[in-house]
């Protein structure tokens, strides 16, 4: 394997994700080499569209901490594919996992604070990593994109997230992530004699189609997030 495209935190954005795709494409990356990380599916977005996207492309998948829909809006096969998926995958030089190799719901190289999202300290991520020795290692979850170097020569890699830039959230405190901007962001591996090299990508899309399937399920935030790329905590929540 000398190339991987990835891609994770879809979330239902099936817009988003078919301009990933065909800008994967247009580089000249087959869909064999390409590797997802999870969250794809999100009973708020286009959960089948993102799926049958994913899945006839025979995409390379794990699953996330949140996979949601609701009747209908799924097929019995693609039921039976995310039911399937596997937590985490080796493919040789390269680990995937959504959250840290242990556990899909804990962060691998973010430090959350009151307010905010730090990279952690290099011993907090190798203590995550439990063991864990690829050349390199890529995670989603906090759908912002980072390269984190360690003193023993591992990469850790987030590629960001496809189809949501921005969002809130009180667990373990409150905070926000945000990417700052509206785009659909994916990541490129690269070896090359040195090492590993890695291109963040940003693609622009119709952000407004995306924004508007939001709206009618009722989440005028998520369709911020989607239009902005920015995270507003609720005044209510900054009272408390």
């Amino acid at each position: 394997m000398n190339k991987l495209a990835v891609i994770a935190d879809t979330h239902g954005n099936s817009w988003a994700l078919t301009t990933v795709l065909d800008d994967i494409r247009q580089r000249g990356i087959a869909d064999a080499d390409i590797v997802n990380l999870g969250d794809s599916a999100d009973a708020d977005m286009d959960p089948g569209g993102t799926l049958a996207q994913l899945m006839d492309h025979d995409i390379a998948s794990i699953a996330g901490n949140y996979e949601t829909y609701v009747e209908g809006q799924l097929t019995p096969d693609q039921i039976t594919w995310l039911s399937g998926l596997p937590k985490t995958l080796d493919l040789g030089p390269v680990f995937c996992c959504h959250g840290t190799p242990a556990s899909d719901t804990s962060e691998l190289i973010e430090k959350i604070t009151p307010g905010r999202v730090e990279i952690a300290d290099v011993e907090e991520i190798r203590q995550r990593l439990g063991g864990v020795e690829n050349d390199v290692v890529v995670c989603a979850h906090k759908h912002v994109p980072r390269s984190v170097w360690l003193p023993n020569g591992q990469l850790v890699m987030n590629p960001g997230s496809v189809g949501l830039p921005a969002y809130w959230n009180d667990e373990p405190v409150l905070h926000t992530v945000e990417a700052g901007s509206p785009h659909a962001r994916y990541a490129i591996l690269t070896r090359s004699a040195s090492g590993w090299n890695v291109d963040h990508i940003a693609v622009t899309y119709r952000w407004d189609l995306a924004a508007a399937a939001a709206r009618k399920s009722g989440r005028e935030d998520r369709a911020c997030f989607i239009e902005t790329g920015r995270a507003q905590i609720p005044d209510g929540l900054l009272a408390k």
